[in-house]
C-alpha cells in the first residue's frame, strides 16, 4: 500500500505534505503538536489544507511534579501558527475535547504524536475520518508503535523518516 516518496520527503511535515498532494487531502487534524514546529513547516509548504491542531500544553498527569514550561511551549506554538490562522483551528485539550468539537466523517487525515496511546487514539479518531482517510505518524521503530499499528491497521505502510501511515480503523 505504499505510495512513492521523493527524496525530499525526509521529515514528517514533508511526508504529510506529499501524501496530501497525492491523495488530494483538504481537511485534517494534528494531534500532539507540541511547539508546532512540524505543523507550521507543513502548512508553509503551500498546501490548501484546513487543519485542527490538538495539544494540551499541560502535563499528562496534573498531580505529577514537572519542570517543563508548558506555557512557553504554547506561546511558541501559537506564534508559529499565527500566519496560518485562516486555515487553522487550535483545540487546547485532550483528544476527547477535540472530538467533541468535530463532526464524524469530515477529516481526510489525522497525524498522531507517537508518544500517545496509539491504539486508543486510532480507535477514537477513526470515526472522524472519511472513508479512505488515513492516519500518519512517525517513530515506526519505537517499541510498541509497530504492535499498535499491527493491531489497529493491518494494512499500514512505512514511509521515509521513520513514518508510517494507514487507513481508517474499522471494528
Amino acid at each position: 500500500m505504499g505510495p512513492e516518496f521523493p527524496r525530499q520527503a525526509d521529515s514528517i511535515p514533508k511526508v504529510v505534505a506529499h501524501l496530501a498532494r497525492k491523495r488530494q487531502w483538504r481537511r485534517g487534524a494534528w494531534v500532539g503538536a507540541g511547539d508546532a514546529r512540524d505543523v507550521a513547516h507543513m502548512l508553509s509548504l503551500r498546501l490548501n489544507l484546513h487543519l485542527t491542531v490538538v495539544e494540551s500544553w499541560s502535563p499528562a498527569h496534573p498531580d505529577a511534579p514537572h519542570t517543563f514550561d508548558y506555557a512557553a511551549q504554547e506561546r511558541a506554538a501559537r506564534a508559529r501558527l499565527k500566519p496560518f490562522s485562516r486555515r487553522l483551528r487550535i483545540v487546547k485539550g485532550q483528544t476527547l475535547d477535540a472530538l467533541a468539537r468535530l463532526d464524524p466523517d469530515t477529516l481526510d487525515f489525522v497525524v498522531l504524536d507517537p508518544d500517545r496511546h496509539l491504539c486508543t487514539e486510532i480507535r477514537q479518531w477513526s470515526p472522524m475520518l472519511v472513508d479512505g482517510g488515513w492516519f500518519v505518524s512517525s517513530a515506526s521503530g519505537r517499541p510498541g508503535v509497530r504492535a499498535a499499528m499491527e493491531e489497529t491497521m493491518p494494512a499500514y505502510g512505512l514511509g521515509p523518516a521513520g513514518t508510517w501511515f494507514g487507513p481508517k480503523w474499522r471494528d
